[in-house]
């Protein structure tokens, strides 16, 4: 009698196991209206764009980056550095390009976001310079607006 209970206990924690892995081997379904997704990985030192069945559209060597944006026609602004921003068209082909290096910031600097603005100019907030900008695609600082920081640290992911 024990025996039977214990092959009973022993075969009804196999089956709930066996349920529980099943559940973990699923794999998830897309649901709605299929998309292309953006994926950067530090350690692999590459960013892409996948299109809607998950093939990549195309791949970026990149170093550390903090943002990126999806434009209009299949295009992006990302990175390949902290201290750049680029922009790439449908084909991931760099097609402008930001160098934060050579503004006339003056020592070293971090850009940790940026937006292209419905007037075509790209804002950028640069650490270090401790500042907000607005660049055309001349790369011309069209404004530079001050931010009041104690103390400005590019390499501190904001600046104290």
């Amino acid at each position: 009698m024990l025996l039977r209970r214990s092959i009973a206990r022993i075969l009804m924690l196999w089956l709930a196991l066996g349920a529980i892995q099943a559940q973990h081997r699923a794999q998830a379904q897309q649901t709605g209206t299929k998309r292309s997704l953006f994926a950067a990985d530090y350690q692999k030192k590459i960013a892409a764009v996948l299109d809607a069945d998950n093939n990549p559209k195309w791949k970026l060597p990149i170093g550390d980056i903090h943002d990126a944006q999806p434009l209009a026609d299949g295009r992006w602004l990302t990175q390949t550095s902290f201290g750049n921003v680029v922009e790439l068209d449908a084909d991931g082909k760099e097609i402008w390009r930001f160098d934060a290096g050579k503004t006339d910031a003056g020592g070293p600097i971090e850009i940790h976001a940026f937006r292209r603005l419905p007037n075509g100019l790209t804002m950028i907030a640069q650490s270090g310079a401790a500042r907000s900008i607005e660049v055309d695609r001349d790369k011309k600082i069209v404004h530079a607006i001050p931010l009041s920081v104690p103390n400005p640290d590019p390499y501190a992911h904001r600046d104290r």
